[in-house]
């Protein structure tokens, strides 16, 4: 997944950011291995490294060295954020970081990235020493969803419901609310449509695949997951860890799709999406849809599966040239 670690003084490790480190001032981030940089923090008295991890289809992430690794104020914020938790000032710490998450993008989009990823991460941090960080994050969440039930709230507040509830493990609060809204067309289609994508996981653990294909093309969105992988690794041609990595991140995510069609009856689909995966990468996804047809309970389908991996995994045999007697 990574191909480089670039490396910040400030923070903590964030599961997010983008393969592109090109136009990223390197007095920011420094290219070092993890055991280099845990050295070299502590050389320099830190107490936190930040890591820029990233993948190449995370929109939010683009965002980070598009705005917020650009922006003078949140480099700025991330040099002195931490300030008052290394002091020992919880408290005074939790109010400058909440105030950051609810007024930072009034100042600025530079703010974007970090909000949902790198200061949700240290407040909930702070949150293991001070109960209260992790109440105000529910407050919060609590706002966010009676907001978006109501219909009085956009896409971008979708994100930060899903965002609060992710790392407050808590990810029932959103498949609970997804459940809530998902017959209401009142409400948008691309937020209905983006708290299922986040309860996807969930819903299949609870078998609840008639929902899953009910509420979604499921044979569009592996289409789509192949798609967008053929568009993004023209960028990464002499990356080939990095590209056989998103490979297997389709097959993974479209087997998902296979299990609802599989669970919910629907083998004519089912058959269809296990085509299309098969087809793309052979290799990892029939190990991919053979685990999904056991978790939907279908022995045969999961058989059938192994007999088409062993078939596609035998080299063609080439027929012996003909003998041409003198």
């Amino acid at each position: 997944m990574v191909r480089t670690i670039r490396v910040g003084w400030v923070g903590l490790f964030i599961a997010c950011g983008t393969a592109v480190v090109a136009g990223v001032d390197e007095g920011l981030f420094r290219e070092l291995s993890l055991d280099r940089a845990r050295q070299a923090a502590l050389d320099g008295r830190k107490q936190f490294v930040l890591v820029d991890f990233y993948t190449v289809w995370c929109g939010p992430c683009k965002k980070l060295d598009e705005t917020t690794w650009k922006d003078l104020g949140v480099r700025d914020w991330l040099s002195k954020g931490d300030a008052l938790a290394q002091k020992g000032r919880a408290e005074a710490a939790l109010a400058e970081y909440l105030w950051c998450f609810d007024h930072g993008l009034e100042h600025g989009l530079g703010f974007t990235g970090v909000r949902l990823s790198f200061l949700l991460s240290r407040i909930v941090q702070l949150g293991r020493t001070q109960p209260a960080a992790l109440d105000e994050l529910r407050k919060r969440r609590d706002a966010a969803g009676k907001a978006l039930e109501a219909g009085k709230a956009d896409f971008a507040t979708a994100m930060g419901f899903t965002a609060l509830n992710s790392n407050l493990g808590e990810p029932e609060q959103t498949l609970a609310l997804y459940d809530r809204i998902r017959r209401d067309k009142s409400h948008p289609a691309m937020v209905r449509q983006y708290l299922l994508d986040q309860a996807l996981d969930q819903l299949l653990k609870a078998k609840r695949y008639k929902e899953v294909v009910a509420d979604s093309d499921a044979k569009a969105k592996v289409s789509a997951l192949i798609a967008r992988h053929e568009q993004m690794k023209a960028h990464f041609p002499d990356d080939a860890s990095l590209r056989a990595f998103m490979k297997r991140q389709v097959c993974t995510d479209g087997a998902k799709y296979y299990e609802a069609l599989l669970g919910s009856g629907d083998r004519t689909g089912a058959a269809e999406v296990a085509a299309l995966l098969a087809g793309f990468n052979p290799a990892d996804a029939y190990p991919q849809l053979i685990a999904a047809a056991k978790r939907a309970g279908d022995a045969p389908a999961a058989e059938a599966l192994a007999g088409e991996a062993r078939k596609a995994a035998k080299p063609p045999v080439t027929p012996d040239a003909p003998k041409v007697e003198k």
